[in-house]
Formats: C-alpha cells, sequence, structure tokens
C-alpha cells in the first residue's frame, strides 16, 4: 500500500523534530552538493544545541540548564552548517516565532551562511513539513507569517531596534586582524556591551558563540571573563595523539597543517589552546639555543608506558657549564617496559647517573635497572604542582642560564612544551625540570636554595 504524501509528511516531521542531529542529517544534500561525512563531534554539537533549546522552550530555571553556548572547534568541521545553517531552520519547525540575531566579523559571510539557510528554508522538501510561509527572503532580515525573523549583521554592526531570543555570533573575530588590538577591543564592547540589551528575555534568550580559537583576547576569552557559559571544546589531536575525525583531518595532514601555520596558530585555531605570543611562565625570548658539546654528565628519566592514554617517555642529557645548564641530548619514545629497559642499557653510558621520577611505573624500572645494570640511579619526588615547579624553574630561563643545544631531537616539542601552559602532553618538560630542580635548585624544607 502506498503511503500518502500527507502521512509521509507528518512522518518526516516527527522524525525531524525530535531530534536535531536527525535533522541535520535528513537535509543535509538541500544545502550541501557534497556527501554527507559523520562523526562523533556533530552529534555531540546537535545534542547540545537540542538541549539549551529545550531548556528554553520549558522555561527551565536551573542556571545550568540555562548558560550561553561557546563551541570551540577546528576549521572546516561544519560547525557553521550545524549552528548556523541548520540550527536555525531546526528552530522554527517547532517554533517558527522565534526571533534570531546572526552575526559573524564579516557581513558578507554572515549573510552567506543566512542564504544557505534560506536555501534549506525554500526547499520543497523542507516547506512540506513546515507550518509558516516565509514573507520575507532577503539573506540580511528573513521573517515568516508568524513573527519570526533572522537578521543579519557584522561584529560592530547596527542592531538598533532588533531584539532576538536567540543571538548566534560564527566567528566573531577576523582571521585578519585578530593581531590588532583595535579590533579586538571593538569585538569585546559589541558582545559585551551591544548584543545583551537585544534579548527579548533578560531571563530566557541566550546566545551561541562558535569559532576556532586564534587569540587569548579573543571574544570567546571575553565571554568566559564576564559569564559562566558552557564551553564544548574539541582539539584536532585529540589525549591519545588520534585526529578528532580521521576521515577528513588525516593525522599527517595536521601535522603539515602545523608546519604551515606555525605552533601558535596552530594550537589555537586546531587545539583551542591560545596564548600570547611570546608564552607563558617562560617567554619564548628566554630560550637561548647554541651549538653545545656532545657530551652528557647527567640523564633524567620520565617513564609513561602502560597505555595509548599516557605521555612519551622522555629521557633527558644535561651536563653543567659554569652556573649554566646545558640541554644536550632529548628522547621521546613510547616503548613498552621490556624495550625501554633496553633502549636505556645500550643507550646511556655505564655509571652515568639517571634521575628517575618514583611514580607508579617508575618504581619497576628503578628496580630493575638497580639490579640488572651499573647505573647510578636516584628516585626523585616532586612535592608541588606543576605550574609551581614551572614558576620556580622560570627564572633560570630568564636569566639565560638554561642553554638548550641548537641540534637536539624533539626541538619543536620542547619549546612549545616549554613556552604552552596548556599543553595536552609535559613530558620533555618534566624532564627539562627535573634538570633544573635537581642541579640548579636545592629543596630544604619551605626554601630553595640555589
Amino acid at each position: 500500500m502506498e503511503i500518502s504524501k500527507s502521512l509521509k509528511n507528518a512522518v518526516v516531521r516527527e522524525y525531524c523534530i525530535r531530534n536535531f542531529y536527525s535533522f541535520f542529517k535528513y537535509f543535509w544534500r538541500q544545502v550541501e552538493a557534497c556527501e554527507y561525512e559523520d562523526n562523533w563531534h556533530i552529534k555531540a554539537v546537535c545534542d547540545e544545541l537540542q538541549q539549551r533549546f529545550e531548556a528554553y522552550l520549558n522555561k527551565e530555571k536551573d542556571k545550568l540548564l540555562t548558560r550561553d553556548l561557546i563551541f570551540n572547534l577546528p576549521p572546516s568541521s561544519s560547525k557553521s552548517l550545524i549552528v548556523s545553517v541548520f540550527f536555525p531552520a531546526w528552530v522554527w519547525l517547532i517554533k517558527p516565532e522565534t526571533k534570531f540575531i546572526t552575526y559573524s566579523y564579516s557581513y558578507k559571510v554572515a549573510e552567506e551562511l543566512s542564504g544557505k539557510s534560506l536555501r534549506l528554508l525554500m526547499s520543497e522538501e523542507y516547506q512540506d513539513i513546515s507550518n509558516f510561509k516565509l514573507t520575507s527572503t532577503a539573506v540580511s532580515n528573513i521573517k515568516n507569517n508568524k513573527n519570526g525573523q533572522r537578521f543579519v549583521t557584522s561584529t560592530g554592526g547596527s542592531v538598533t531596534g532588533i531584539h532576538a531570543d536567540i543571538i548566534i555570533g560564527d566567528d566573531p573575530n577576523s582571521p585578519q586582524s585578530i593581531n590588532s588590538e583595535a579590533a579586538r577591543l571593538e569585538a569585546k564592547r559589541f558582545v559585551r556591551e551591544i548584543l545583551p540589551s537585544r534579548k527579548t528575555s533578560i531571563s530566557r534568550s541566550y546566545s551561541i558563540t562558535v569559532q576556532q580559537r586564534m587569540h587569548n583576547e579573543d571574544v570567546t576569552s571575553c565571554l568566559l571573563e564576564i559569564g559562566n557559559p558552557k564551553v564544548i571544546s574539541v582539539s584536532a589531536i585529540n589525549d591519545d595523539g588520534e585526529s578528532f575525525f580521521p576521515s577528513r583531518f588525516p593525522l599527517e595532514s595536521l601535522t603539515n597543517k602545523k608546519i604551515e601555520l606555525g605552533s601558535l596558530s596552530f594550537m589555537a585555531q586546531y587545539m583551542q589552546v591560545t596564548q600570547d605570543e611570546q608564552g607563558g611562565i617562560i617567554k619564548k625570548d628566554w630560550l637561548v639555543e647554541e651549538l653545545t658539546e656532545n657530551k652528557s654528565q647527567f640523564y633524567f628519566l620520565d617513564s609513561a608506558y602502560g597505555g595509548k592514554n599516557a605521555d612519551d617517555n622522555a629521557i633527558c642529557g644535561v651536563y653543567k657549564s659554569g652556573h649554566n645548564l646545558i640541554l644536550q641530548s632529548l628522547e621521546l619514545n613510547n616503548y613498552e617496559f621490556p624495550e625501554l629497559i633496553k633502549w636505556i642499557k645500550t643507550s646511556i653510558p655505564a655509571r652515568s647517573k639517571l634521575y628517575i621520577e618514583g611514580k607508579a611505573s617508575g618504581k619497576s624500572i628503578i628496580q630493575t635497572l638497580k639490579l640488572e645494570t651499573d647505573l647510578n640511579i636516584i628516585e626523585i619526588k616532586p612535592t608541588v604542582s606543576k605550574m609551581e615547579r614551572k614558576h620556580s624553574c622560570s627564572p633560570f630561563f630568564e636569566a639565560g642560564r638554561i642553554i638548550i643545544n641548537k641540534n637536539i631531537k624533539h626541538k619543536q616539542t620542547l619549546i612549545e612544551q616549554l613556552i604552552f601552559d596548556s599543553t595536552k602532553k609535559d613530558d620533555a618538560l618534566d624532564v627539562v625540570m627535573h634538570a633544573i630542580e635537581q642541579l640548579l635548585i636545592k629543596r630544604v624544607g619551605n626554601y630553595d636554595i640555589r
């Protein structure tokens, strides 16, 4: 028996209304010509948007459920399609009288996003399941006969006389002017002083901001300073060293992108970690690189075997030259216990001093090396947090007393971990701090003797 068109439309409407993620996939080809590629983060973003809108519909009063939303995702991850194109169209299926203000750093970009959404709204398949008619199809100001509106502007643009239930900012900072303090201040003023007064309801209206991080003073940073938004942040490379979206972002491509952009921009845009260009606790211009002698007096090991969530094993070889500490060699590997022991036996000279942090995995290494080698094993146990240790070590970098071998392996990784305070891994940083603490700082009680 053939299903009538009206019954089919009713079924499709119910299917789409119940779940925004289903709506997004169902109508994908109405907006995009390419094949749809699914990934876990798409559902995660869709679910967050649906949960927040349902809280709005239900007049939820729980502050944790009624916060503004911030989505920080890598470029080309479909974030704009989800938030700026499909979400307003889905909302109008349920509550067509909803009013939107949508903006971007560029009016042209904001109009293009609105135009894609309009294409969806005007599609026959969408109109078959909607219960409103469009009364204005201008991409800058889409309206329907239920008093719903989508008004388009740009960061710093005019919103005089316009009010919205939901305000969507899509890349509110310009990539071209992100390093301009004046441009950043203008964006901050817009989101902090102008947009809050454009909400139809102080208690119920909310804002959604979606952007790739670009600077430690971007709009995301501003919103975090003035409120308590819910942040959904996705790094291009996860804690296991894997791509968040392998089919679209192969790990090799991300590695090449990092080289192309440089560490600072890559960390911000793809990893959602921003920092001042000169670094955090340790500044980039404090780092001294020289051609050094090929020797090491002391070795430091931070072990990490025991699962793919772990850091790499890090082994740093150093020597002292006067009052300076020379970082001569650095090895990073992911060897399991037998391979790591074998590497240590064949790579570290006999009777060398080897300092090992006595945490869980380090204990068995210490015991084995003491039994099977003539290395002088010294167990070390940090007693304070990594950030406290980094602060304590930073004066030695500032004074130019830490010299990095210009030809040291993994130099870029080492520099990143030194100057960035929020990296996913800190294995190289850890062994360097061990060396400074043991050879330049001696801790006695609550005092540092240097």
